[in-house]
């Protein structure tokens, strides 16, 4: 049966070029207790100021990931540190704005994954869920697949949990047909705490998001990336869709 490919940043014989090389044959991996080093570090006390500070185009990508089109809901109410009323899960896009691209990519708590030579394109994605205790788990969009041309995408786990739930495209399937622990009808779920990592091709992997109940807030940042350099977009233009 097939099983995630986990690796823990503490044990001894931690090794990135093994996470890269799992990577690479089965487009996902999870990563546990990655330590930030940047003592200046964003916490998730943070994303409001980070937010009120964007320029209106980057403020445009707010949108609403929880799944059954909740009401609109207002960034400056829902990402204060207090404790908001709301239950919901958000995102938004730090990418237009260059001077706060560069000011957030420089508080992140790794701006790269370490000792891995990838190129990442110039945007970061702030995820950010509430769903307090005594509530149902909190799904995000339906489960989908992401037109995307990169190579995968690398989410760190700021704060809270989060829950992937995956399943392979026929495509992956494919080209893993010679791995027995590989089928259509497969299904893994990934449970990240805070400073996990998941690495992910959204384009060959179903997925779908969940935000356990939980008395902190569900914070995560993601990262696009390329294996190689010589095809990386220079001007990003992602686009952010309500769930």
């Amino acid at each position: 049966m097939f099983k995630v490919p986990m690796f823990d940043c503490t044990a001894i014989d931690f090794d990135p070029s093994a996470v890269e090389e799992s990577y690479r044959q089965f487009q996902l991996v999870h990563i546990r207790n990655l330590k930030a080093s940047n003592k200046n570090a964003l916490r998730w006390e943070d994303i409001g100021a980070l937010f009120k500070s964007l320029n209106d185009e980057d403020k445009e990508s707010w949108c609403i990931e929880t799944n059954g089109g909740a009401t609109a809901i207002s960034a400056a109410e829902f990402l204060v540190p207090e404790k908001s009323k709301d239950r919901a899960y958000c995102s938004f896009l730090v990418q237009k704005d260059i001077a706060a691209y560069k000011r957030t990519l420089e508080r992140l708590p790794f701006a790269a994954f370490p000792s891995l030579e990838w190129s990442h394109e110039s945007s970061i994605w702030i995820f950010f869920g509430r769903n307090p205790r005594g509530n149902p788990e909190l799904d995000g969009r339906p489960e989908h697949t992401d037109s995307v041309s990169h190579d995968g995408t690398w989410h760190f786990q700021l704060s809270g949990r989060k829950q992937w739930s995956l399943r392979p495209t026929s495509e992956l399937v494919s080209q893993l047909k010679s791995n027995k622990c590989f089928a259509d009808d497969l299904r893994v779920v990934v449970d990240c705490s805070e400073g996990d990592v998941i690495i992910v091709n959204t384009r060959l992997w179903f997925h779908q998001t969940s935000i356990p109940p939980q008395s902190s807030p569900s914070i995560s940042y993601a990262r696009d990336f390329r294996m190689s350099n010589s095809t990386l977009v220079s001007d990003c233009n992602m686009k952010n869709l309500d769930g």
